[in-house]
């Protein structure tokens, strides 16, 4: 099994239908995001705010209970529980995650420390892979090498899981029809519908952090800005188009699409640190020396496919004023994506009219290395998880190659959610407290399993102080309280990650007990 890390080969079909066993489920995903989207009110957060919390703790439960014997063990197979046998389909594929994550890291060649989104296509490639595999007896398998062995695991974990899920489920079937059709049918459903648990318990928490954010994925004024230089655009027929970089590891791609289609006026292009080695490797530099970095002669500034853009999507959009669109619902902003992909979009190579759409038409990746953009190329930057990708090691470096491609004026906007338990201790004793810096997190020490950097945001203020001068750096704060229903599903989200990350679900049950 070949582990993907290029999230390029989502941006077209055929790189889809090359990469993936089998890319129909793929290519499906962005239809069910945008079903998923028309449906969002503004208030849902707040409105369903206990739902969603009790929906993750149900979730993280029934991981616990799949682990537990089975009380109907001894019965006929038609007495399995389907929730019993859907928990440890869920847990099953956490350990996937967990080897995939594994296999990854241990490529002499690449060691990737995959991406979200990198490990959702590589499980959705792996499941295919494993029911693929040929029959083999268990001697031959015994045989075999380490990983092979894992693999035929997995086979047999899921060939037992399919029969117990048909003997649930035939009950309305013809008996002619065929068993073993049936039984893969069932299975593949059952994987789809906790595949589909899992990534909605990711789509709450974007929802929260947006309804924080006066619904927006970018800060309300920064929105604003960009709303106005669009506009301009427009008058002087500027064919440029407004480029946003999503330098992302922590969410899947359900994260640029949502930015995407809630704010159809820009072009959002993401990528990650994975493809940025060489600043990896730099050491963080004093004063405002700059890393020392071989750039080629070329360099991509994206606007080979701005005019396409603008001609097939930007200037087609029917938009008034900033006002007016804060006003449109979130189902007005997908039928602008649905009925994107006329003919004017054949100019561009990467989004060329058809029945399918696998993304939003602003959208792409970026799978090269940050050195290999032009200076001045982004109008924003956004990273909500750079304390997750940086190290103090090269924290400065990224922030000067960040510096070095925003325009004249462009915004580097580095939101993030600081959890402080200890500092909210102190300060309730009247002691002087910083930000929070928490080094453990459900006594996993995170700081040292993810080589954070201590005390962050007072090393990221100042390093963006010597990069960017101190009169430019801007922050604000909000205070959350754990008590908030609100707060609570980002907290509880977030530990559902790390443990995810660690190979620590089992802990999960104990921490929300």
């Amino acid at each position: 099994f070949q582990v993907f890390d290029l999230l390029e080969i989502l941006n077209s079909q055929s790189s889809m239908r090359n990469a993936f066993y089998r890319a129909d489920f793929a290519m499906q995903r962005f239809s069910v995001f945008l079903d998923w989207l028309s449906e969002l009110q503004v208030n849902d957060p707040i409105n369903f705010a206990g739902i969603r919390v009790h929906s993750l703790y149900k979730f993280v439960g029934r991981l616990h209970k799949s682990q537990l014997p089975n009380d109907d063990s001894n019965q006929k197979p038609t007495k399995w529980d389907i929730h019993h046998l859907e928990g440890s389909i869920a847990f099953e594929l956490f350990k996937f995650r967990h080897f995939i994550r594994k296999m990854a890291a241990s490529d002499p060649q690449k060691k990737v420390v995959l991406t979200e989104e990198l490990m959702q296509i590589n499980m959705i490639n792996y499941i295919r892979f494993i029911l693929n595999l040929s029959d083999l007896p268990s001697e031959k398998i015994e045989g075999l090498d380490e990983i092979y062995k894992q693999h035929y695991k997995f086979k047999n974990f899921f060939a037992d899981m399919a029969l117990k899920i048909s003997s649930t489920r035939k009950d309305g079937y013809l008996d002619e029809v065929t068993t073993g059709v049936l039984d893969g049918d069932y299975l593949m459903q059952t994987i789809t519908k906790v595949s589909y648990e899992f990534t909605l318990l990711e789509k709450y928490f974007m929802h929260i952090l947006f309804k924080l954010n006066k619904e927006f994925p970018i800060e309300h004024r920064v929105t604003k800005h960009l709303y106005s230089l669009y506009k301009l655009n427009l008058k002087l027929e500027k064919k440029e188009s407004l480029k946003v970089l999503v330098f992302n590891s922590c969410f899947s791609r359900q994260y640029s699409w949502y930015l995407s289609a809630t704010l159809p006026f820009l072009r959002v292009i993401e990528s990650s640190k994975i493809y940025s080695g060489e600043l990896l490797q730099l050491e963080a530099l004093d004063g405002d020396a700059n890393p020392e970095i071989t750039r080629s002669e070329k360099q991509e500034d994206f606007r080979k496919a701005d005019i396409g853009l603008w001609e097939g999507f930007f200037k087609r959009l029917t938009l008034g004023t900033f006002e007016d669109f804060k006003g449109m619902s979130k189902k007005d902003l997908v039928t602008i994506q649905k009925e994107a992909g006329d003919t004017k979009l054949a100019e561009l190579s990467l989004n060329k009219p058809t029945a399918i759409k696998i993304k939003p038409v602003n959208f792409e990746y970026y799978s090269k290395s940050l050195t290999t953009i032009a200076s001045e190329t982004f109008h924003v930057i956004q990273s909500r998880d750079l304390n997750f990708q940086l190290n103090k090691r090269n924290l400065k470096p990224f922030i000067q190659e960040f510096h070095r491609i925003l325009k004249p004026g462009g915004i580097l906007e580095l939101p993030i959610i600081l959890l402080g338990e200890e500092e909210k201790e102190k300060s309730s004793q009247g002691v002087k407290t910083s930000f929070p810096n928490a080094s453990t997190f459900m006594d996993i020490e995170i700081r040292e399993k993810l080589d954070l950097i201590p005390h962050y945001f007072e090393e990221l203020l100042r390093v963006l102080s010597e990069v960017f001068e101190p009169k430019k750096i801007k922050f604000s704060s909000v205070i959350l309280s754990s008590h908030n229903d609100l707060t609570a599903y980002l907290i509880n989200y977030t530990a559902l990650s790390l443990c995810e990350r660690f190979g620590l679900i089992e802990k999960l049950h104990e921490q929300f007990e």
